[in-house]
This record gives C-alpha cells, sequence and structure tokens, in this order.
C-alpha cells in the first residue's frame, strides 16, 4: 500500500535535507517532536489543499520568468522583527549559494 501524501511528503522533505521522517512526531519521548528527525534542524512539515502563499509566489515565478530571475518570496508580518523567505525545493541550492556570496563565501567556478 502506497504512503499517504503527507507521509510521502515527509520523507521527500527528511531526504531533501538530510535527516529521516519521525513516524511519531508529536510523540513524547522522541528524539524530537518535529516531521523529521535532523542533527540542526527542527522540521515541520505541512501538507494542505491550499496554502495562502501559493497566490504571491506564482505571481513571483511568472514575473521572475520574464526577467529570467530565481524567484524568492519574503513574507513579513506587521510589528514583527522576522522575515521568512520562501522559495523552491529546486531553487534552494542556488538561493543558498546567493545569500552565502553575501557573507564573503567564493565557490569559484563551476565548469
Amino acid at each position: 500500500m502506497a504512503d499517504k501524501a503527507w507521509k510521502a511528503l515527509e520523507r521527500r522533505v527528511a531526504a531533501f535535507l538530510g535527516g529521516q521522517r519521525n513516524r511519531m512526531s508529536g510523540a513524547v519521548d522522541q528524539l524530537t517532536a518535529g516531521d523529521v528527525v535532523h542533527d540542526n534542524l527542527y522540521i515541520e512539515v505541512k501538507h494542505r489543499a491550499t496554502l495562502a502563499v501559493d497566490t504571491w509566489m506564482m505571481e513571483a515565478v511568472d514575473s521572475a520568468r520574464s526577467e529570467m530571475k530565481t524567484p524568492i518570496l519574503a513574507l513579513h508580518r506587521k510589528g514583527s522583527k522576522t522575515v521568512m523567505y520562501v522559495f523552491t525545493e529546486k531553487n534552494a541550492e542556488f538561493v543558498c549559494m546567493e545569500v552565502l556570496k553575501r557573507f564573503g563565501w567564493d565557490f569559484g567556478r563551476f565548469d
């Protein structure tokens, strides 16, 4: 029998981030209450029919495509000091490299 969609998503996220799906997430006496067990990250996975950011991200994707750029959605709640960044799994490596360049990392050429 195939995994339920949310379990399959938890496995996909765990594999992408180098962790393992926590089959007992939220249970007492576990390594983490998160959905994925990871040494350095606390990972919650949300699987919903609709997400509030979908419309905004699709607008960003369309605009970025017309400029041949990588889309990122920055979210900020009024009154908060925190900014959350949303980008696709496909673009994660590129986005992370761009951020690290700002901190002086040099990746050289990839020929």
